[in-house]
């Protein structure tokens, strides 16, 4: 991984007409995030929960995720600047409640 100045911005970016793979990405990227809350780094990927949602093919795929780019805060000091403190940001809604996740919401076609 080469390290990004910390002045660029990097996102994922999926396509709206292609909701299966939105949900795939949106996921593997909740699966860094669920690793480093119980703070299984990836030399203990093992210890990531089989998924059975992708259908067997996929089953350990969240290991998987975290086997090849760590949890989430491995995978930040990969990336991002030392210098650039990422904790704060993604601890910010840890009081009064648990950190806040956006959860996909798909509305059904119109119907008129």
């Amino acid at each position: 991984f080469q390290k990004t100045p910390r002045n660029d911005e990097i996102a994922l970016v999926t396509q709206e007409s292609d909701p299966k793979w939105s949900d795939f990405v949106y996921w593997t990227v909740a699966a860094t995030l669920y690793a480093d809350e119980y703070q299984i780094k990836q030399d203990f990927y093992l210890d990531m929960p089989v998924v059975k949602v992708f259908g067997p093919r996929l089953e350990d795929m969240f290991r998987q995720t975290i086997k090849a780019v760590g949890n989430y805060r491995e995978m930040n000091a990969k990336l991002v600047d030392d210098d650039v403190d990422q904790g704060a940001r993604n601890e910010q809604n840890l009081n009064p409640y648990k950190a806040q996740i956006y959860v996909p919401y798909y509305a059904p076609p119109n119907m008129g």
